[in-house]
């Protein structure tokens, strides 16, 4: 789905170096809605006209359940509800901007509030930001080693 992004949006060159970890925005929905079909999934039988089960018929419906359960949870909703402009290829690369100071649009100091993030997500929900964040700054200093620059097309 990560693909269909970026084919989407034609971005060529992240398209050669995109990774699983990479911030590429998708709809959640749809990837149930995919998650769904290989767990009912029925290929053709050995026989002509019957068919069979598919190789994950069956095994993901657990999985789809618990997480269908989160995403039905109300205090999940700033992670599996976003505003649907998130789901634009930009609109992390912004966010970040802003809350470092570094877009001129939004100077200054920023309070991020975790107090509504429930506890058994909150070190997840942390971390990623942190992570985004500190990525997102070490980006913009390419001169620094280790760095992984965001592509400049990503905003």
């Amino acid at each position: 789905m990560k693909e269909e992004t970026l084919r989407r949006e034609k971005k060529e060159l992240v398209l050669q170096t995109f990774t699983v970890d990479s911030p590429i925005p998708y709809d959640l929905s749809t990837l149930i809605e995919r998650i769904e079909a290989d767990d009912n999934e029925r290929v053709d039988g050995a026989k002509q006209g019957t068919t069979k089960q598919g190789d994950w018929n069956g095994k993901l419906t657990r999985f789809l359940g618990r997480l269908k359960a989160k995403v039905d949870d109300r205090r999940y909703g700033f992670l599996f509800r976003p505003p649907a402009a998130s789901l634009g290829y930009g609109w992390l690369a912004q966010r970040i901007k802003c809350l470092l100071g570094t877009d001129e649009a939004c100077p200054g100091i920023k309070i991020v509030d975790f107090s509504e993030v429930p506890s058994d997500v909150l070190p997840i929900v942390a971390g990623t930001f942190a992570r985004l964040l500190y990525d997102g700054k070490r980006s913009a200093e390419p001169s620094l080693p280790g760095v992984i620059a965001w592509h400049p097309d990503c905003v």
